[in-house]
């Protein structure tokens, strides 16, 4: 079994991204550290109307995630090599959903 494929027996993406956020989707745009091999990129995509940012600071990690989102045919992510901790995320701050709730 590959490393993906055991990671992806850990959860259920769909149920892990909606958990923090109940049934309704986000309002706005997602960004996610560490997208890895993409396993939680879909689901975040498909629970937003807006943009997810995937970074990760593996040139292999963004490679696999976006093949998976080809497969998936999933158009609202933008995925991006970038180590986070050093350069931090690249987009504006206040781009992520402003819920008051969370």
């Amino acid at each position: 079994m590959s490393d993906e494929a055991a990671w992806e027996t850990f959860y259920e993406p769909s149920a892990a991204v909606a958990a923090p956020f109940g049934p309704q989707p986000l309002r706005g745009d997602v960004i996610e550290f560490g997208c890895g091999h993409g396993t939680f990129t879909v689901a975040a995509a498909a629970h937003t109307p807006g943009t997810v940012t995937a970074l990760d600071i593996e040139a292999q990690m963004v490679a696999a995630t976006r093949q998976r989102l080809a497969r998936a045919g999933v158009t609202n992510v933008h995925v991006v090599l970038r180590d986070a901790v050093v350069e931090g995320p690249g987009v504006p701050p206040a781009v992520a959903d402003p819920r008051d709730d969370l």
